[in-house]
């Protein structure tokens, strides 16, 4: 593919790629699909006259053709026929249930890893965004003439917890990337779902807007400073602070809906739709109506 990819022009390797996939599609289901098949039989007996010369039986002729056997014969092909049919039958059945069964069980380990690494994301986010908070909350005490002692707890607090905050802002980078790796490991997978892989698109493209907005500039203090307080306010932009709190409201709930959507979708053909998730579904509507315009509003403006 590499050679290929040298050879033809990116110009024309896009529209020779989506040709060779229809095309390829087309043969697949043609020749590897009973409705295919069916449709491929169908057409040779209509149109082999035209490019042969044997003309095939019509349907009157082959049941004159039949009746004149003998009955040797006859019960030769049905046997026959019957067996070919049974062996057809079984394989053809065997080979949806494992295909179905391999499905199945990749759709379940897609939905785990993928819930497991958003539930990461969205944990870190928190201590993230936490920090941040209380580091305008703590801002705002100190210009607010607040108790000194209260605002000093605040302070130290907050650069005893510094590690913390860097660990899970690494692990938010790092995330960042690996999203990438993650989505082009399940690929088939959530491209083979209507809609999955475009959530999963867009939670990554919110996460994505998370981290660009994460690295605020953290307080260095000396916890001995008699100016602590006055310093810790002068190093805190506010402005920054306040933009990625915004942005945390805004794509966490995003991620949040995306992602419980695929893992339900990946989910379902495995557990299935039953009377007590329609009645739960029914019961829930006005609830889910609410969800369903949070999440539509945090989409657009994402």
């Amino acid at each position: 593919m590499i050679g290929l990819y040298k050879k033809i022009p990116p110009k024309l390797f896009t529209p020779f790629f989506y040709t060779v996939i229809t095309v390829g599609y087309i043969l697949r289901f043609l020749f590897q699909t009973p409705y295919g098949l069916f449709i491929l039989v169908i057409g040779l007996y209509f149109y082999v006259c035209k490019f042969t010369s044997i003309t095939p039986l019509n349907a009157k002729e082959l049941l004159d053709w039949l009746n004149n056997l003998g009955s040797e014969y006859k019960v030769a092909l049905l046997a026959s026929s019957v067996t070919v049919a049974g062996f057809a039958v079984a394989f053809h059945t065997a080979t949806i249930n494992w295909r179905n069964q391999m499905k199945a069980q990749l759709m379940l380990t897609t939905a785990a890893e993928i819930e497991n690494f958003f539930a990461l994301v969205l944990r870190n986010v928190t201590t993230v965004e936490l920090h941040i908070r209380s580091l305008v909350e703590t801002v705002n005490l100190i210009q607010n003439s607040e108790p000194k002692i209260v605002a000093e707890f605040k302070v130290n607090y907050l650069v005893n917890q510094t590690n913390k905050f860097l660990d899970a802002r690494t692990l938010l980078s790092e995330a960042s990337v690996e999203v990438h790796r993650l989505i082009s490991k399940n690929y088939n997978i959530l491209a083979s779902n209507w809609g999955s892989l475009e959530s999963v698109q867009t939670s990554a493209n919110a996460l994505k807007d998370i981290t660009d907005k994460m690295w605020v500039q953290l307080p260095i203090l000396n916890l001995e400073d008699p100016q602590k307080l006055q310093s810790f306010a002068h190093q805190i932009n506010i402005v920054k602070c306040n933009d990625f709190i915004a942005t945390c409201n805004r794509c966490t709930g995003v991620i949040s809906g995306l992602i419980g959507s695929v893992g339900g979708q990946l989910l379902s053909p495995v557990i299935g739709f039953n009377y007590s998730m329609f009645r739960t579904l029914i019961r829930n509507k006005k609830s889910f109506s609410v969800v369903m315009t949070e999440l539509h509003e945090k989409i657009n403006k994402s």
